[in-house]
């Protein structure tokens, strides 16, 4: 089984998640492209919510690589890590292939 299928995925979005974060774009999400997941997944849904709470993930992810993957891209981040103390940011994408984030300060 292949491990970290969606980190090029991630790591290629980073730079939009960091500044969507920094400028508190809450309410604009990432467009994704359905079919960059297709070609290195096998999944029925690629689905998630992913919370994060003062840089630590606090719900479920272990049924979703795809979160999984996001997860480990942003946490190696230093500028992730910066902005994600004494927030709770909550990173979602649905059916539509759009990245969602929310912001709180804690």
């Amino acid at each position: 089984m292949a491990e970290n299928k969606y980190i090029a995925i991630w790591e290629e979005t980073l730079p939009n998640i960091l500044s969507t974060i920094k400028e508190g774009y809450q309410k604009v999400p990432i467009d994704m492209v359905k079919e960059e997941f297709i070609a290195v997944g096998n999944r029925k849904s690629y689905r998630f919510r992913l919370q994060i709470e003062n840089g630590k993930v606090v719900n479920n992810i272990d049924s979703s690589a795809v979160a999984r993957d996001l997860n480990e891209v942003l946490t190696a981040n230093s500028s992730f890590r910066e902005l994600a103390a004494g927030r709770r940011i909550i990173l979602k994408m649905g059916i539509e292939y759009k990245l969602k984030i929310e912001i709180q300060t804690l």
